[in-house]
């Protein structure tokens, strides 16, 4: 359990970074809602990964005890935290943590409209570089070729009759994802719109040993028990404790959470991660999971226009 404040700690300093990098001030101040049309919206989920507990949820950033906005279940894009179905679709095709790809600019020729050209954030480039490493660096343009299986430098693909989309969504439907998602390329990256709710479950899968969890709402009903859910094996426990390795190097020196991770001052403990963030930074979503709990964050603005400074990605 002593892992489980660790965890929040970090969570408190990624929001508090956060907080620091778009110039707002802190949340104890005197007027709470003096700046609620300025400052960016937050919301936060909580899941134990072991039994499917919903623990904690909150749709806003200011205390309401109304039917206020919640967004936890508001759907958005969640960038880069949905490559979790990218690489654990490549795990399964047979790549692994040390396996070669080839980070550089691409052209996607598309079996309908133009050719799509995806970058990489800060539009850098890293050559040859494992799977880890590109999930460590979250590189766009290696989550492509993981997801057509292209392990060449070429810089040209072509997706048409690629089976990857396909498995990818197929993979998201068993990691509890219910939002319509088409099978386009772009899903690699997470262009297709999910809510918190369902990135939190998602990642409870990895924390879970490959078990995915039916949300458990209500713990007891007149001091009764309620049973827990269905739950069924998305993916193997050996496959899990592969990607979840992957995703500890996220919060490792070069990760993109190794800021959060590093200055929240907790020490050393075994949690995984991924960050998010969508064109112009218009939201920003952040993950942290261990084998007893899961904590998702998202970050933005309810009319949807960018944050005031660019996150991590």
């Amino acid at each position: 359990m002593r892992y489980q404040w660790q965890l929040i700690d970090v969570i408190h300093e990624g929001m508090a970074q956060t907080d620091k990098q778009l110039g707002l001030k802190p949340y104890n101040t005197k007027l709470p809602n003096a700046e609620k049309d300025n400052y960016p919206q937050a919301a936060v989920v909580v899941v134990n990964p072991r039994n499917g507990e919903l623990l904690a949820m909150a749709g806003s950033r200011e205390l309401s005890y109304g039917f206020e906005f919640n967004r936890t279940i508001q759907p958005q894009q969640p960038g880069s935290t949905a490559k979790i179905f990218t690489y654990t679709n490549g795990v399964m095709r047979g790549s692994l943590p040390n396996s070669l790809f080839c980070d550089q600019p691409v052209t996607v020729k598309l079996s309908v409209g133009d050719p799509w050209s995806p970058s990489n954030y800060g539009d850098e480039y890293h050559g040859r570089i494992t799977m880890a490493g590109a999930l460590q660096k979250s590189l766009n343009t290696v989550a492509i070729k993981i997801e057509l299986a292209d392990t060449t430098c070429a810089d040209t693909l072509n997706a048409t009759g690629n089976p990857g989309p396909a498995e990818i969504v197929e993979l998201a439907r068993q990691f509890g994802i219910r939002s319509p998602w088409p099978a386009y390329p772009s899903v690699a990256i997470g262009a297709p719109d999910a809510t918190l709710v369902e990135i939190a479950f998602a990642y409870a899968v990895l924390a879970s040993g490959g078990v995915y969890h039916q949300p458990k709402l209500i713990m007891a009903i007149n001091g009764r028990p309620v049973k827990a859910n269905g739950a069924s094996q998305a993916i193997s426990e050996q496959e899990a404790y592969i990607i979840t390795s992957m995703f500890r190097n996220v919060l490792q020196p070069g990760g993109t959470a190794w800021t959060f991770y590093d200055r929240a001052g907790t020490g050393y403990f075994p949690a995984a991660g991924k960050t998010g963030t969508t064109n112009d930074s218009r939201d920003c979503w952040f993950v942290l999971f261990t084998p007893e709990i899961v904590v998702a964050v998202w970050v933005g603005y309810d009319d949807n226009r960018p944050l005031t400074k660019k996150l991590t990605p």
